[in-house]
């Protein structure tokens, strides 16, 4: 045999053992090390955008800052007294949920006068007949 045939003959790949491919063959250890730390990366970055999702939104103003909001446009005159008062009604549930504060009844809120207006007058037993004043 002439020597370059020698050479290409000791430079060939070994045939694989009869036993099958080995656990310890170095290129099946490195593909699968490196499948692993692909897997392990790819659940590290869903783990790391399922966190950011779940975030609470910080641009979301809360009940009582929106109140403040609408308070301060009110002030400004950019709201008339009836849209700011409708506002704070429907705020105001949220806003006591929010404070885990109990449910305001409508009965208290209209027995009690704010301070410096004057008590409610009594009503008449019946709407419909005017009061003489006799």
């Amino acid at each position: 045999m002439p020597l370059g045939w020698s050479l290409l003959v000791l430079a060939a790949p070994a045939p694989p053992p009869a036993g099958g491919p080995s656990l310890l063959d170095p290129r099946l250890l490195w593909a699968t090390i490196s499948l692993v730390a692909i897997l392990l990366l790819g659940a590290l970055v869903l783990a790391w955008f399922d966190r950011l999702r779940k975030r609470s939104d910080q641009s979301v103003l809360t009940p009582g800052d929106q109140l403040a909001e609408f308070r301060l446009s009110y002030e400004r005159g950019e709201l008339s007294q009836e849209e700011y008062e409708r506002i704070r009604a429907k705020l105001g549930p949220k806003l006591r949920q929010q404070l885990n504060l109990p449910p305001q009844s409508r009965e208290r809120d209209r027995a009690k006068p704010a301070p410096g207006e004057p008590p409610p007058a009594a009503a008449p037993d019946n709407p419909e007949i005017p009061p003489t004043g006799v």
